[in-house]
């Protein structure tokens, strides 16, 4: 489905993931969903979705028919696993152990969970700072949470990276 790391805008790595994401869901759904949020700590990137319904779905959910709706989306996202891991052990660096997707209609929400195997090395994540994240992603103290928001806007992806830290 890609090509090279050039195919990938610069930023924190939360929005390149992000970004990745909803590349995917595009070219599997043939729409793009309204915004896209990932967050990373440590062994885990969690990506949630907004408005990914295509026209059709949510006349079948106007219709009633909400788990085949569901059915449809589980399905897709299985078609998606490979394609979905692929790109985030390439852009992460680490390997995935466990994909977990979720879809809901009302809110129209999908969640995304990728469970990362453990580092080896023992040495802390960087939680993107290598991809030009903000430095207080790089906590070794406590823990780091990497944010990251894409929004369509005229077929374009606009997207802004933050994060948060707490220490124990």
């Amino acid at each position: 489905m890609y090509g090279t790391e050039s195919d990938f805008p610069t930023g924190s790595m939360s929005s390149i993931i992000s970004n990745a994401v909803v590349r995917l869901l595009s070219e599997y759904t043939g729409r793009r969903p309204a915004n896209a949020r990932t967050y990373i700590d440590e062994d885990l990137i969690i990506v949630v979705v907004h408005d990914t319904l295509t026209e059709v779905e949510r006349s079948i959910v106007r219709n009633g028919s909400i788990d085949l709706v569901l059915a449809t989306r589980e399905a897709c996202q299985k078609a998606m696993k490979p394609d979905l891991v692929a790109a985030v052990e390439r852009l992460s660096g680490r390997s995935t152990i466990a994909l977990l997707s979720q879809n809901h209609i009302d809110p129209d929400v999908a969640i995304t969970s990728f469970v990362l195997a453990p580092r080896s090395n023992g040495v802390p994540v960087d939680n993107g700072r290598s991809a030009g994240a903000p430095s207080c992603l790089s906590s070794t103290r406590g823990y780091a949470l990497g944010i990251a928001t894409v929004s369509a806007g005229r077929g374009a992806h606009e997207g802004y990276g933050a994060c948060l830290t707490r220490k124990h």
